[in-house]
């Protein structure tokens, strides 16, 4: 994960490990995360 929250999934693995399969299940997900620009 790139943004300046990603520490907060990091320090709980269950939640990191749900993210991950989230946005590894769901192509819906995965298209949305690439046409969103991460805030500069």
């Amino acid at each position: 994960m790139a943004t300046p929250h990603a520490v907060l999934f990091d320090s709980y693995p269950n939640v990191k490990a749900w993210w991950e399969r989230l946005m590894a299940a769901r192509p819906s997900i995965k298209k949305l995360s690439a046409s969103l620009a991460p805030p500069k």
